[in-house]
């Protein structure tokens, strides 16, 4: 069988999982108005990571509600990249 095979590491996102992608589009497309507003997302991981991640990148201030028994790597990174974190 001949043919050519293209991979996506999505694992080589710098957060680690394909969920930067849907919350920077998401954002992204935020109106100026937004924006100012800020945002509020709810999770316990990647998507955390990836709100968290895109809004430093687009200069939006976030929070991120993550449950108490989230993993502590998760919390960590998400309140690395730049949102607030309540537990």
């Amino acid at each position: 069988c001949k043919g050519e095979i293209f991979l996506k590491f999505e694992n080589m996102q710098r957060t680690g999982s394909f969920k930067i992608r849907g919350a920077f589009n998401k954002l992204s497309s935020l109106t100026d108005a937004e924006k100012r507003k800020g945002v509020v997302a709810c999770s316990a991981g990647n998507h955390a990571q990836g709100v968290s991640l895109s809004c430093a990148m687009l200069g939006i201030d976030g929070n991120v509600v993550m449950p108490k028994g989230a993993p502590k790597s998760k919390v960590a990174a998400t309140c690395d990249y730049s949102a607030e974190v309540v537990l």
